[in-house]
């Protein structure tokens, strides 16, 4: 994303720009849950969808750091974009932690996991897109970020009960060990989807 020296950064757009990279390393994720090969290459694909996030995310810093004028307080736009970024870095995480535990098989609580992650992010860009017409389609906005927490709300409720049944079935201490981290890192990714959503919710009501 280039800006010429004169050009002022559109924040709306790298926040645009963020979640769209979010949704492409949810997909990618689910991609690699779905079909269960070449672990190690598709963890480094999702680490260079990760790389380019932080670079979205730096830009953004750099250009706040010496920005006179901001559409929001710059302290607002630096929360969205980082909580933001911690959804992609979370996303990375739970592919890298496939390969670093040498993980065999993927059981199917983690790929329902991965869809409501997909669907999260789905629909967190979609929340992301409207924000900047957040005085116009306040309506629109509020629906996408219900469902973002509807989503949050659904992976909390599997989460507890996956995590119920993991302790309950597996008889592995060390596979228990393994896939308890991985799904609190997917409950993670969830998270940070609603807090991105709530954040837009707050500074839609703070700037209107």
């Amino acid at each position: 994303m280039a800006f010429g020296k004169n050009k002022e950064m559109d924040y709306y757009e790298c926040f645009n720009k963020a979640s769209g990279l979010s949704i492409k390393a949810a997909k990618q994720l689910e991609d690699l849950m779905t079909n269960y090969m070449d672990v190690a290459q598709k963890a480094a694909g999702i680490h260079e969808v990760e790389h380019e996030a932080d670079g979205v995310f730096h830009k953004m810093v750099e250009e706040l750091s010496r920005a006179f004028i901001t559409p929001i307080d710059r302290e607002d736009i630096l929360q969205i974009a980082s909580n933001i970024d911690n959804i992609v870095d979370n996303i990375e995480d739970v592919a890298n932690m496939l390969d670093m535990f040498s993980i065999r098989q993927i059981p199917e609580p983690a790929k329902i996991m991965t869809s409501l992650i997909v669907k999260s992010c789905s629909a967190l860009e979609k929340a992301v897109n409207e924000f900047k017409n957040f005085k116009k389609s306040g309506k629109q906005l509020t629906q996408l970020i219900i469902q973002v927490n509807q989503y949050e709300e659904e992976g909390d409720k599997f989460y507890r009960r996956t995590v119920k049944e993991l302790y309950l079935q597996e008889a592995n201490p060390i596979e228990i060990m393994k896939w308890k981290e991985i799904y609190d890192k997917m409950e993670d990714t969830l998270d940070a989807c609603e807090e991105v959503a709530n954040l837009l919710e707050a500074m839609a009501i703070k700037n209107s």
